[in-house]
């Protein structure tokens, strides 16, 4: 058996989703496989569920239909254990952060280790410092989340995930309510280590910037479907209207339809 066969591989296969029986599905028939390596950005408008999708591959929800596998094991937190398992090759950065109030920076990072690895308390503590080191936090190791800028939060939350050394790496619109500065210097933490590690990268956003830089796969989702091309220069000249109406930010077209019937 080669190397390659021990790499992570993520599958969405045939996956629709609905928070209920008697809703229209939010995502309909969506399938993607991506590889180590892969970098891959759902790109969209507000509201399509685009979120929603990263949390079925989390496992977080569970598809009405279809099937997400992770290196062939369905993902899934059906029990604590199960739940646990994969928290450690799959960790997700949410929107808002999920950080804790209560806790200082470095016991945001040490919480997550302590729940998730067998590592020591010194061990936990070494490696809660190198990821705040990582992102551009030494010496924030006690400061309180009210104590922290937006773009410090955005970071403590990538610290966070990264301490976890996960496989899968999802990201729910990294720079999100960040100004330009301070999102390319998030993009910059995102890339450097997306290089010096192995992983499958996921991650949502509305900004074309930030889909065409960090992504090496784009898709696009709209109307529960989801347009996947294998590089960005292929989604770049596609004609889908919709997609074309986005790239251009036109006014008038599929994505504006309804507020103009």
């Amino acid at each position: 058996m080669t190397a390659d066969a021990y790499l992570p591989r993520l599958e969405i296969s045939n996956v629709w989703f609905s928070f209920s029986a008697d809703q229209v599905p939010l995502l309909k028939d969506i399938s993607l496989t991506l590889q180590t390596g892969d970098r891959a950005c759902i790109l969209g408008p507000s509201g399509v569920g685009k979120t929603t999708l990263l949390k079925l591959c989390s496992g977080l929800l569970l598809p009405s239909r279809g099937e997400i596998c992770l290196s062939g094991e369905r993902v899934e937190r059906s029990d604590l254990q199960k739940s646990r398992a994969l928290s450690q090759r799959m960790a997700m950065s949410f929107q808002k952060g999920g950080l804790l109030d209560c806790y200082d920076a470095l016991e945001n990072i040490d919480f997550a280790l302590a729940e998730l690895t067998d590592l020591s308390i010194s061990e936990r503590k070494k490696q809660a410092q190198h990821c705040l080191q990582q992102v551009g936090l030494s010496g924030t190791e006690n400061r309180k989340l009210k104590e922290l800028s937006g773009g410090m939060l955005k970071r403590l939350s990538l610290a966070r995930v990264f301490s976890l050394q996960p496989s899968v790496l999802l990201l729910d619109d990294p720079t999100a309510g960040l100004d330009p500065v301070t999102s390319d210097e998030i993009m910059k933490i995102i890339e450097d280590y997306c290089s010096a590690n192995r992983v499958i990268l996921i991650f949502t956003t509305s900004e074309l910037s930030v889909a065409f830089r960090l992504a090496n796969r784009v898709g696009f989702l709209w109307e529960g479907a989801l347009t996947c091309e294998e590089s960005v220069q292929k989604f770049k000249t596609i004609e889908n209207p919709a997609i074309r109406q986005f790239i251009r930010g036109e006014p008038h077209g599929p994505l504006t339809k309804a507020l103009y019937a």
